[in-house]
């Protein structure tokens, strides 16, 4: 008998648990048992444990291809369906591909564009890609789909494996996702036959064959070079700096200035020159540097060019190129449009075209491009950040080419670079600390990242990856133990499969409804396996904080990218038994969350399993006694006298008494309302308002003529002495009102300002000055601005300009927090609420529980609601909601419903 042993495919090579698969065959080969997923969890020696810390550092790793024949006896894993997608291949055209040959149900698709350079092509090459990505993503599959890209294996053609950027963050978005790149070397008829045997490695992800064989790629540290430097820079040197202005882009300005004399830096960005800018470009002065700002945007071929050719003739020479320009546009790929993607692709794909064409009779020293990890590995909600970055990789080495045949000067390096600690995208401390829990990483410092590009460029590698964490887990990651990724077995063991494990199952859902109480303070019997996460008002952060306190309490190395796919509690739970049901066993659970509350280390809490001398004969005391939400019995808070007394009346506790320590809890401050403002129906302030309802004074009318002809719109009811719901509503006056100047906005973006802005904003500001505070002085204490507003007539009334960037933020209402912040320099929560009647009275509870939560110091509260638009009164009065004499009788029994108004109030 024999036995065939080999890594699971979901088999995590730093997790405690491993899996494998087993065959055992008779003396002919022939499968007798087939065990799929066998685990076994691995126990080490508590002297034995390395310190978490002991191997912390920045590593550095090169891309490189290894020998890895396809297996022979294997056969197709099961997909729903193929999607080849042939690239640059017009070789393909003279073949007879005849899809039936294959066992996949495969569907081609020939990308060949004949015009348009580089950057062109790719950049088109990438949307067809990804629109049939996110077409087969909303479809939410149920089986497995593989993606596979074909390219040649020309240099010319090396830029396509970018195209792997955009497969990986595809993966990681979804794990019905297989995706591969296969580089060929020549296009026959045996082409199916080698897309059917990269498909029977789903593992790997770049194939290339070459020399007859079959290459697969991976990653090699560059461990042997670490201490080999290579400064670039040189003595009154000529560097441009694309982004120039970025956090990355002057820190690495800075590093010039500090290690040569002399040096003229040319910095470049799309905005105009800020102060901040000025004020960074005399430091840099002032470290002997000549600094000089051009604004230009590189994705534009006219404006490199011409960008170069001031260089060339103002400095003679240009010794190096940074290209550190980027944006950024993160979405799901089921939610991101393609002007999106381009957007991105633009600044880094045809960035770096445009510079390597602009500058190729330059005699460079160096071009260094700024790219991301997310280009090696891809990220979820960045696939096209992932392509963008993964294309310049792929051109480093083109490019390197080109420079060894004597067409370009100077070596380029392409540095996929994580989040800097100092850099210009900052995490909080919940994703910090689940990089550190599940990848083993975090953000790098700012001397280890200047050192690692150094290091890089003295390797004489085409592309870098920079980590900073624990090197044990990243080379575990970067570093897989099987280095040749098996194929996906075809066919179940014919042998009972796993028990669904109801028990299991149910522990473990109860442990997610738990954690979801504890994190969002719901009660646990109102949490329902079947509602999406946010449903329960999750987001992004609290995600993050639930696969925290997760990881916490079980042997889980979660992330919260899994919540893309299983969006719902059940279907979480689901996938947590099938994958990692071990961590759910009695032994692996922990008997008590440390991280279910945050108290002092002082006050120790008592569960029914602790010893009986954990509480005082203490009648003197009582101590409150934090508890889960539903689900346990709730500790008594009356005075303890030897035994602690449950709701069910048990007795659980007996024992020797201690003293116990005393907690007590303060009862919040009062918030108190210092300044208001408004305007009202009949009133332009609060005093009018406030006469008005002494004497009784109703300010419903009907609609203005200058609003629009009530008539119009109400049909036959229109007629003289007709009664209708469609003429009352209370208005109110100056609607058109603004100063934007004092604002500091151009009267061209307040005309495409939605008017609940303008006049929220103006109010916001009388109200602080109604409370005697200065408006500059609010920036002194975290400020937040909780406003609750009307859905926004306003953009179905203007146009929305395209190229105008100023054009949604006028008009989408849950912006209006976000103006008001900034108009006032604010720092703190900005949030917006529409809860339909109760919008007022929710953000009012959400300020005074930021305020009492240490959220923020302070707060504006407003509330907006304008009527500027006949819809709505139709919509209504179709549906017999609004009162035809134009008065509200709530609960009355001659009520008719209900009278549309409008109104402006802010408080502080």
């Amino acid at each position: 008998m024999w036995a065939v042993i080999r890594f699971s495919e979901d088999h995590k090579p730093n997790s405690p648990v491993q899996r494998v698969d087993i065959d055992v065959c008779d003396e002919i080969g022939t499968v007798m048992v087939r065990m799929k997923g066998f685990s076994t969890r691995m126990l080490e020696a508590a002297s034995a444990v390395k310190g978490p810390e002991d191997d912390a550092g920045v590593l550095l790793f090169e891309p490189i291809y290894s020998e890895s024949p396809a297996p022979l006896y294997e056969g197709i894993p099961s997909y729903a369906s193929r999607f080849v997608f042939l690239c640059d291949l017009e070789e393909a055209s003279a073949i007879r591909i005849n899809s039936k040959e294959s066992a996949l149900p495969t569907r081609f698709v020939a990308l060949n564009m004949a015009t348009g350079n580089m950057a062109e092509r790719y950049a088109s090459y990438v949307e067809a890609v990804f629109t049939e990505i996110r077409s087969v993503l909303r479809q939410k599959p149920k089986d497995r789909v593989l993606v596979q890209v074909v390219m040649p294996t020309r240099e010319e053609h090396r830029y396509l494996a970018g195209l792997g950027g955009l497969l990986k963050a595809a993966q990681s978005e979804s794990s019905k996702l297989v995706g591969q790149v296969i580089e060929l070397d020549r296009i026959d008829s045996g082409l199916i036959n080698r897309l059917d045997e990269c498909a029977k490695c789903p593992g790997d992800s770049r194939i290339r064959y070459a020399d007859g064989k079959r290459w697969t790629a991976g990653w090699s540290e560059l461990a042997g070079k670490s201490d080999m430097l290579a400064l670039p820079w040189k003595d009154r040197g000529v560097y441009l700096i694309t982004g120039g202005t970025g956090a990355l882009g002057l820190m690495f300005a800075r590093e010039i200035a500090s290690q040569v004399q002399s040096p003229t830096l040319i910095l470049t960005s799309r905005s105009p020159q800020s102060a901040a800018v000025e004020r960074a470009m005399r430091d840099l002065s002032d470290a002997g540097a000549q600094v000089i700002y051009k604004q230009a945007d590189v994705a534009d071929h006219e404006q490199t060019a011409d960008l170069l050719r001031w260089a060339a003739e103002r400095h003679g020479t240009i010794n190096g190129i940074i290209h550190a320009a980027g944006i950024i546009r993160d979405n799901l790929i089921v939610n991101k449009e393609v002007d999106e993607l381009q957007g991105v692709l633009s600044a880094k794909v045809a960035g770096l075209v445009n510079l390597d064409e602009a500058s190729r009779e330059q005699p460079l020293d160096v071009l260094i491009a700024f790219s991301s990890v997310a280009g090696a590995t891809g990220n979820p909600g960045q696939a096209d950040y992932s392509a963008a970055n993964a294309f310049m990789d792929a051109y480093a080495a083109y490019r390197n080419h080109l420079a060894q045949a004597g067409q370009r000067h100077g070596r380029m390096l392409s540095v996929n670079w994580p989040l800097w600690k100092e850099g210009g995208m900052s995490v909080d401390e919940d994703v910090v600390k689940i990089m550190r829990q599940t990848l083993g990483t975090w953000p790098m410092e700012t001397g280890d990242g200047i050192r690692a590009l150094y290091q890089g460029l003295a390797a004489g590698a085409d592309q870098v990856v920079a980590m900073a964490g624990l090197g044990s887990k990243i080379r575990a990651r970067m570093l897989p133990s099987n280095p040749l990724p098996s194929a996906v077995q075809v066919q179940d063991a014919d042998m009972p499969s796993r028990e669904t494990g109801a028990d299991t199952l149910e522990q473990i859902y109860n442990v997610l409804r738990k954690s979801v109480s504890h994190l969002l303070k719901v009660k646990e019997e109102d949490i329902d396996a079947d509602s999406e996460f946010s449903d329960y008002g999750f987001d992004s952060i609290s995600l993050t904080q639930l696969a925290n306190l997760l990881n916490e309490k079980y042997p889980l190395e979660l992330t919260p990218t899994l919540f893309f796919e299983y969006t719902t509690l059940g279907s979480f739970a689901e996938y947590l038994l099938d994958r990692h049901a071990d961590a759910f066993s009695d032994r692996a659970a922990p008997e008590t969350s440390q991280a279910a509350a945050h108290v002092s280390s002082n006050v120790r809490f008592v569960d029914d399993e602790e010893s009986e001398d954990a509480l005082p004969n203490a009648a003197e005391h009582t101590i409150p006694v934090m508890q889960p939400r539903g689900g346990y019995p709730r500790r008594s808070r009356a005075p303890l006298s030897g035994k602690s007394v449950t709701d069910s009346g048990h007795d659980d506790l007996t024992g020797p008494p201690e003293t116990p320590v005393v907690m007590t809890i303060p009862e919040p401050e009062p918030v108190a309302i210092v300044g208001v403002s408004g305007v009202f129906p009949g009133a332009k302030n609060i005093h009018e308002f406030w006469r008005n309802i002494i004497d009784g004074k109703s300010a419903i009318t009907e609609i203005p003529s200058d609003r629009w002809d009530w008539r119009d719109y109400a049909g036959e009811s229109a007629a003289e002495g007709t009664v209708t719901s469609l003429k009352w509503g209370g208005f109110i006056d100056g609607v058109k009102d603004f100063d934007p100047l004092f604002f500091s906005i151009s009267p061209r973006e307040a005309e495409l300002m939605d008017p609940q802005q303008r006049l929220l904003l103006m109010e916001a500001w009388r109200a602080v000055e109604d409370a005697g505070i200065a408006v500059q002085r609010l920036s002194d204490h975290s400020t937040g601005v909780f406003v609750a507003a009307g859905p926004g007539d306003y953009m179905s009334m203007t146009g929305i300009e395209q190229g105008n960037p100023q054009a949604m933020t006028g008009v989408v209402p849950s912006l209006i927090p976000n103006r008001i912040s900034y108009a006032l320099n604010l720092h703190g929560p900005s949030e917006y609420y529409e809860t339909a009647c109760s919008s007022t009275l929710v953000a009012l509870h959400r300020a005074v529980r930021s305020i009492q939560g240490g959220e923020c110091d302070q707060a504006i509260v407003g509330a907006v609601n304008l009527l500027i638009s006949p819809d709505p009164f139709v919509g209504f009065e179709s549906m017999g909601y609004l009162s035809s004499d134009g008065r509200a009788s709530s609960f009355q029994p001659d009520a008719s419903g209900f009278v549309r108004s409008e109104g402006v109030v802010p408080s502080c």
